[in-house]
């Protein structure tokens, strides 16, 4: 039987098993998996790992925010994505001012599907208590299945109450959508922003590690459980996004094993890096909202992850530049948030993984691949098996790679936290759809080849 490409003998990992095999694959699909196959094209994949392509469901791709645009757009995001191994991303549609919600879709449709080279799928952001049930209720029709929320951000106008939360996890319940949510206690947080003000000296004295001051672990957990205390109310279901702290992914946790329908992601960087870095006299530069956690927070948050407390990793993508970053001038109220990382999801979770034994070689693909497929809807996603998409990385766990900006890390960014850290392990070959479009570390894709994802809703 003839095949169009071959990766031959590989150490496998899909659907919680490591054996050997051959994956072989015809017209973009995987067709085959077994021993001594061979197709038109073959690749060696002997002392590497082949796993399902990696899916990043929360980046920001040509966020437009008051200090600019993010430097990783459609073309240059998708394709740092390639790269790192991730071959499908779900970005964010945000509607302007007035913006209808399809008009918002369309908007961010247009935009990645003549730009991106790999899949991609869309959540649609509701901002503040404006909300168009009827166009809510239209989103599953254009293929989308998730809605998100912020419970913070009330300065943009962005914060929904919990009367908005509410109504669309009702709403949720009825559809099938998926309601996402950031959880910040916006009131708690414009508190303790006072009291830090309330000296000047503070701003001087505290830099960007004031930043921290004002969001201490209470300001996310206890909208966590908010959100969740809603959730049992309605029953809706709910995807907390970005969780920092331990005590909210053992809140997720505890409340799904009593029945609650609910998700919780977390992102490498809150098991990775810790608040010294605000410290710095650059510590703006790696500002993020929620921000990386005291040294003694990321050790429970790592304790979590080992009792199955995250469902699955994505990156909040979101990337600047030193010079948008050195815009804050000083005042932590205007830092611009967000930290690049797509490109760096499958080897940072690895590592993770491999080095820092949170979690099985079988686990690390459960969560950057295998469950968020099933949990964004995407069935034809995140395995290894015979009729799914041919989207497969080839792993090479014996590389030994430093981290450095403009060398192998591939965002736009000139500014990363890991900038400096050294992993072993790294995609080498990157395949969507059966093509080839990275491998060892040079692009091979085509921009506009990424494919609309039309993804399923949750039970209802």
């Amino acid at each position: 039987m003839s095949y169009d490409l071959v990766i031959r003998e590989g150490t496998c990992i899909s659907g919680g098993a490591i054996f050997a095999a051959d994956v072989a694959i015809r017209n973009g699909k995987i067709a085959a998996i077994g021993e001594d196959l061979h197709g038109e094209k073959e690749l060696s994949a002997k002392d590497k790992l082949v796993i399902p392509g990696a899916i990043d469901g929360h980046v920001h791709l040509g966020l437009h925010l008051p200090v600019g645009d993010t430097v990783d757009n459609m073309e240059s995001g998708t394709r740092a994505a390639a790269l790192g191994g991730v071959t499908t991303i779900i970005d964010f549609a945000t509607p302007n001012d007035g913006q209808s919600l399809e008009d918002s879709f369309k908007e961010r449709y247009n935009e990645a599907s003549g730009h991106s080279c790999i899949d991609f799928g869309i959540h649609m952001s509701v901002l503040g208590n404006a909300v168009n049930e009827e166009q809510i209720r239209a989103m599953p029709a254009l293929g989308v299945s998730s809605i998100k929320l912020y419970m913070n951000y009330k300065d943009r106008g962005w914060m929904a109450g919990d009367d908005v939360l509410w109504q669309l996890l009702t709403i949720s319940k009825e559809t099938g959508l998926r309601i996402e949510v950031h959880c910040e206690n916006d009131f708690l947080i414009s508190l303790l922003q006072k009291e830090v003000d309330s000296d000047p000296a503070h701003k001087e004295k505290y830099g960007a590690y004031a930043h921290i001051m004002s969001r201490p672990p209470i300001t996310e957990w206890e909208a966590v459980q908010r959100a969740i205390t809603w959730a049992e109310a309605t029953g809706g279901h709910l995807y907390v996004v970005h969780m920092s702290t331990a005590r909210s992914a053992m809140m997720v946790k505890a409340a799904r094993e009593c029945g609650i329908d609910v998700i919780g992601e977390s992102c490498p960087q809150y098991f990775l890096l810790n608040d010294e870095l605000y410290k710095r006299p650059d510590g703006y530069l790696y500002a993020s909202c929620p921000p990386v956690r005291h040294k003694d927070e990321v050790r429970t948050m790592q304790e979590a992850i080992k009792a199955g407390a995250v469902d699955l990793l994505g990156t909040d993508t979101c990337a600047f530049n030193r010079q948008q970053k050195e815009s804050w001038g000083g005042d932590y109220h205007k830092m611009a948030f967000g930290l690049p990382g797509v490109d760096l999801l499958l080897p940072l979770s690895y590592h993770m993984a491999a080095d820092l034994k949170f979690y099985s070689l079988e686990r690390w693909v459960d969560l950057i691949a295998t469950n968020p497929a099933k949990i964004h809807g995407l069935p034809q996603k995140g395995a290894l098996n015979i009729g799914k998409d041919a989207d497969v990385v080839i792993f090479d766990p014996h590389k030994e790679i430093t981290l450095k900006s403009g060398e192998n890390m591939a965002t736009m960014s000139d500014c990363s936290p890991y900038e400096g850290m050294h992993l072993s392990g790294w995609p080498v070959c990157t395949i969507s759809h059966g093509q080839i479009i990275a491998q060892d570390g040079k692009f091979l894709g085509k921009f506009g080849a990424g494919h609309f994802l039309r993804r399923n809703l949750c039970s209802k």
